[in-house]
């Protein structure tokens, strides 16, 4: 399963800084984990890739699907890469 959470900058650093030097996690940063996870977006089974939509290339026409899918294709960075179902 995949989830999107959101969690502040400096608990995911100090997050980090722990993990790289075995530390434990005090039961506040625990917590905090347990509520992002909680109030977390789960990804449905099969998704396709997530994009960042603001590096898409726009210029050209907006109208011409094939161009449009094409571009999207080629220029957008992948986030989280495709679900392949199985």
């Amino acid at each position: 399963m995949q989830v999107v959470i959101d969690i502040p900058e400096q608990l995911y650093n100090l997050i980090q800084d722990k993990l790289d030097f075995n530390g434990d996690l005090d039961k506040y940063k625990v917590k905090s984990l347990m509520l992002a996870v909680d109030n977390g977006t789960p990804l449905p089974k099969g998704h396709g890739r997530l994009i960042d939509e603001s590096t898409i290339d726009w210029l050209g026409n907006k109208d011409d699907r094939f161009t449009l899918e094409k571009r999207l294709a080629n220029t957008s960075q992948t986030i989280i890469e495709a679900d392949k179902e199985e």
